[in-house]
């Protein structure tokens, strides 16, 4: 339950925390003293607020019907400054979990997830048109198969005429379909979130966004240009695809969310995408100092060290030549039960060898073969410089771990407390 805030708006919402902020207005947490909830309110600063783009985000907002979708809670002026109140809805930002190349069925798993409340927005005549990593959230519980899309403040009608303001381009550069960069572009098209989308997953897929450059003016000529992205390493069935929604043409590209959807059901990812997209890492750094060079996995005892007991069911264990001790385990998801696993695992093992430096991380990874591979693992490694019989890990495993463990945070990790 939230107590009153600092300010109350309306009588009624009680800003507590504020989320963030852009150049016109901020978004907070509020506790809702009618209808007892959290609810996230968008206030503008006094006099910021186009009253059109607002009415066309009030009435996104009516329209929005999905859980994966803020829908509208009320919207009003208070001393000058116009707000509007919508649900909340939580997660990881997708931009915080990019940590490298995803899995072709990781891929495959947002894709899906993020088609699922993106073609309702469709279904309703709407158009996002700024779908980027930051305003997809991933579930704390179920990772990139549950998702959430926020931000309608640029949604318009599918049809609508108005794509570009004095201000110059509306969106976000790097996301954006050609023609919407053009000095007379079209009329508003879900394809356009369709374009945006294959941007999002290529950049999961690649590890690279397809239109990445050293500045602005850089990424802006390579869409106008259409420069295909570099596919090489993705499994072919999805890159084909993911050529198919970056096509410079509109009218080559699926019509809508839900076309991308059954076309991402259907894709044959073969042994690439059988393998597990995911893994739990935990790593026990040998007592040397955190400004040695990293252990070399060539060079192995081959016997591990660690107490076979304390180990999560499906976990493996090697050791190497330094006497650092390396714990993986495939997981189907990045959700909470995979981070609990990990993080007591990486306790008990603290606890059994207090002379380590141990870290732990979530991630993609594959988990074939002698060694794990992958973000998840470069991660661990990176997160060596815990003090000994301490347990460090990332922001994200942190944050899915949720209230289940205490933590102490340290620049950007986190310390088991």
């Amino acid at each position: 339950m939230g107590g009153p805030g600092r300010t109350i708006l309306a009588g009624r919402f009680a800003l507590e925390e504020r989320l963030g902020a852009g150049a016109s207005a901020a978004v907070w947490r509020a506790w809702d003293h009618l209808d007892p909830r959290w609810v996230a309110v968008k206030l503008w600063d006094v006099g910021a607020a186009d009253p059109r783009r607002l009415a066309r985000e009030v009435a996104a907002l009516r329209r929005a019907a999905h859980p994966g979708l803020p829908s509208l809670v009320a919207s009003g002026e208070a001393d000058g400054r116009p707000f509007v109140v919508m649900t909340l809805l939580e997660g990881v930002p997708l931009r915080a979990a990019l940590r490298g190349p995803m899995t072709a069925a990781a891929v495959r798993a947002l894709g899906l997830a993020v088609c699922d409340p993106l073609a309702a927005l469709h279904d309703a005549g709407l158009v996002h048109r700024d779908l980027k990593p930051e305003h997809i959230l991933l579930d704390r519980e179920r990772g990139v198969e549950r998702v959430a899309l926020v931000d309608l403040g640029l949604a318009v009608a599918d049809g609508d005429p108005r794509a570009i303001t004095a201000g110059g381009v509306v969106g976000t550069p790097g996301y954006l379909p050609p023609e919407q960069l053009r000095a007379a572009p079209p009329t508003a098209h879900p394809r356009w979130d369709v374009f945006s989308l294959g941007c999002v997953l290529c950049e999961c897929a690649a590890g690279v966004a397809p239109f990445a450059a050293a500045d602005a003016p850089g990424v802006l000529a390579r869409t106008l240009a259409g420069a295909p992205p570099e596919l090489g390493a993705v499994d072919p069935p999805l890159a084909d695809l993911l050529r198919s929604m970056l096509a410079p043409r509109e009218s080559q590209r699926p019509p809508s969310a839900s076309a991308v959807r059954d076309r991402l059901a259907a894709l044959d990812l073969g042994a690439a995408g059988e393998a597990p997209g995911f893994l739990a890492v935990i790593i026990g750094h040998a007592e040397a100092g955190p400004d040695e060079a990293t252990p070399k996995l060539i060079e192995v005892d081959g016997s591990p060290d660690v107490d076979a007991a304390l180990l999560p069911r499906g976990a493996r264990a090697r050791t190497l030549a330094d006497g650092s001790t390396v714990v993986w385990m495939a997981a189907p998801r990045m959700d909470a039960d995979t981070a609990a696993r990990a993080l007591q695992c990486a306790a008990l093992l603290a606890r059994s060898l207090p002379s380590r430096r141990w870290s732990a991380a979530l991630g993609e990874g594959d988990a074939r073969g002698p060694w794990p591979r992958g973000p998840a693992f470069d991660r661990a490694l990176g997160l060596g410089g815990a003090a000994a019989g301490e347990v460090h890990t990332d922001a994200l495993t942190a944050l899915l771990a949720g209230d289940a463990f205490a933590f102490e945070r340290r620049g950007g990790h986190f310390v088991l407390a």
